[in-house]
């Protein structure tokens, strides 16, 4: 059990970093800062520190992945972006209550 729980921790950097890069190259259009920003996200000392103690706290993989969905869906539209912005918003809810709450602020901001 021990080694499914650090492969799950170990991914939820990874995921977290790609989708930090592919939010930030949305925003910038610049590979490089994305880059950075994917590291910093994904390699950030709450993150390391929340996963050592509380796994649901430790997966904010499907933030950055939640908001460049909706994010897409307000300056692009169409029914994909909004089906995958859902699923990752699920996916958040799934995840943990606080970030939940975080990316309902953040999507009520975004919508209006």
């Amino acid at each position: 059990m021990h080694v499914i729980y650090t492969i799950l921790w170990l991914l939820t950097f990874i995921i977290g970093a790609a989708g930090a890069y592919l939010l930030v190259k949305y925003l910038t259009d610049n590979k490089y800062a994305a880059f950075i920003a994917g590291i910093v996200f994904a390699f950030s000392p709450y993150h390391f520190s929340r996963g050592l103690c509380f796994f649901g706290a430790a997966t904010i993989q499907w933030i950055p992945f939640c908001a460049l969905f909706l994010m897409k869906t307000v300056k692009e539209g169409g029914t994909k972006n909004s089906v995958i912005a859902g699923i990752f918003f699920v996916l958040v809810a799934m995840s943990d209550l606080q970030y939940l709450i975080f990316m309902g602020i953040f999507a009520g901001l975004v919508l209006l």
